[in-house]
């Protein structure tokens, strides 16, 4: 029979391990929030909008591309008055 250490206390918690998540570790990239926002508008149409070609709005709608403040500070002014007016 094997006798317990001197000392030697359960650890509390000492095995559980952190619940996993999926969770984004960073801050969300704008693009995704965006393609919530345009998610009925067709793609041509925003990157008209935004002055891109389709394929590089596509990349910044999935989170690959970067959103940057020169594309934002130019048209979103003009992006808002349009989704709330519609012309």
């Amino acid at each position: 029979m094997a006798t317990p250490k001197k000392n030697s206390r359960p650890q509390k918690n000492a095995r559980r391990a952190r619940p996993a998540t999926n969770a984004p570790k960073g801050p969300m990239h704008p693009g995704f929030t965006l393609a919530q926002i345009l998610e009925d508008t067709p793609v041509e149409v925003g990157a008209k909008w935004f002055g891109l070609s389709p394929a590089a709005f596509e990349a910044v709608l999935a989170g690959k591309a970067p959103m940057t403040k020169a594309i934002l500070k130019s048209r979103v002014p003009r992006l808002v008055r349009v989704l709330r007016h519609g012309s």
